[in-house]
């Protein structure tokens, strides 16, 4: 199943190839990335344009997201999701739905990044109802920095800092976040981030800090970005042996 799914995302890559498709991914992107993999970049939909997501993750997980501009630098947005939801049995939701506002403060010139704030409560991966958190706990307040070079293409460096509410009031800390984005030629593009879990209790969900994410993307047909993701690099969770692959799927488009 695994293998037949990732064979499909491979056959809509090559098909866009040949039809010139424009969504977040590679150098010919019409949209500007707003995530690294998980954590924000200071990329924002354009006024009046909207955005839907959807995320698959491992156990039949499946989060849904909706975006929308209605000024210019802002974007707000709700998502929903839970694990189990493929499969047989009962699915777990998650207990409320996840809540998103942006607003880009600075618009990147020359010699200063884009720099933006914001808000996210949508976690990744299963929600952990008896520690009150996310799997990978969601960005919380934040605030970010993002800058574009020419470099074989284009190359996109992220850095910010967040606060996330999740959890026992007592295990909650600012938290640091890096990541980098290349294009691949016109529709691909890779990113890897890396997120510092300082607010993780060590011993819940993680045997060690850090967490190392990364991903491809490729725009697979007007407004639409396909995204596979290898999550967990470091095997730093409980119990992990391997790696945990994901997959998305955005479409943005205009009012």
């Amino acid at each position: 199943m695994r293998t037949l799914a990732f064979s499909a995302a491979v056959f809509l890559c090559c098909i866009a190839q040949s039809t010139f498709a424009q969504g977040t991914a590679g150098e010919e992107a019409t949209a500007e990335p707003r995530f690294i993999v998980d954590m924000p970049t200071a990329g924002v939909l354009s006024r009046l344009h909207h955005s839907v997501g959807v995320y698959a993750f491992p156990d039949g997980g499946v989060m849904m997201e909706w975006s929308i501009a209605p000024f210019n630098d802002f974007n707000v947005g709700i998502s929903y999701g839970g694990s189990g939801v493929i499969g047989a049995g009962i699915p777990d939701w998650q207990p409320w739905p996840g809540l998103h506002a942006r607003y880009r403060i600075l618009s990147e010139t020359l010699d200063f990044p884009a720099i933006a704030v914001g808000f996210s409560s949508q976690g990744r991966g299963a929600h952990l109802d008896e520690l009150d958190k996310f799997e990978t706990q969601s960005p919380g307040l934040f605030a970010v920095a993002s800058k574009s070079f020419e470099f074989l293409g284009r190359l996109d460096l992220h850095g910010g800092v967040n606060y996330a509410f999740e959890g026992a009031s007592g295990d909650r800390s600012p938290n640091i976040y890096l990541g980098l984005e290349k294009s691949i030629g016109s529709i691909f593009s890779a990113a890897i981030e890396y997120n510092a879990t300082f607010m993780e209790n060590l011993g819940q969900t993680m045997r060690h800090r850090g967490l190392l994410n990364a991903s491809v993307r490729c725009s697979i047909g007007k407004g639409f970005t396909l995204e596979f993701q290898a999550r967990d690099l470091l095997t730093n969770f409980n119990n992990a042996d391997h790696i945990s692959r994901s997959l998305a799927l955005e479409y943005i488009e205009a009012l």
